[in-house]
């Protein structure tokens, strides 16, 4: 992988689990769990590592607007240096984002009241909580918007993915 992609990649990862805005004064926003610090130290560090290995451009982490701890480039194919500090940030970030019992019975209705307004191959959700590329396909039937309308109540709010 070259890089560009390698470090695009890094970021991309990083972003969706991170929170500085690029300097070092923490992001506003709602106080973050303590999970959410080892999350955020744990990107942090992966950030100065890659920053030390090559990619001087590697950003800190972000807190987005949902929440959750990003850098804006990815971590596959990180040096060897950084494999342990990213899979340790992997794993804390992922602690954090892991989909409730009631999250997922929420999520079930939705998918059960979407076939029931006719869209009989609506996906129930995986095990992250996601529906899949597959919806999409679904929504070019005309019995879509009726069905979407229906089940608003019942809808999820957008997950991290």
């Amino acid at each position: 992988m070259s890089k560009p992609k390698y470090v695009a990649a890094l970021a991309t990862v990083a972003i969706a689990l991170a929170g500085c805005n690029g300097g070092s004064h923490p992001s506003p926003g709602p106080s973050p769990s303590a999970g959410a610090q080892e999350a955020r130290i744990a990107w942090l560090r992966v950030s100065e590592c890659m920053r030390a290995n090559g990619y001087p451009d590697f950003p800190d982490p972000a807190l987005d607007d949902r929440g959750v701890w990003t850098v804006s480039y990815p971590t596959q194919g990180s040096p060897a240096e950084c494999d342990e500090l990213v899979r340790q940030a992997k794993v804390n970030s992922r602690a954090l984002s892991a989909i409730s019992p009631s999250e997922m019975a929420s999520l079930q209705a939705y998918a059960k009241c979407m076939r029931g307004h006719g869209i009989a191959a609506f996906p129930d959700p995986d095990e992250d909580g996601n529906f899949g590329p597959g919806v999409e396909p679904l929504q070019a039937d005309p019995k879509f918007p009726a069905a979407f309308d229906a089940c608003k109540a019942l809808r999820p709010p957008q997950r991290p993915k």
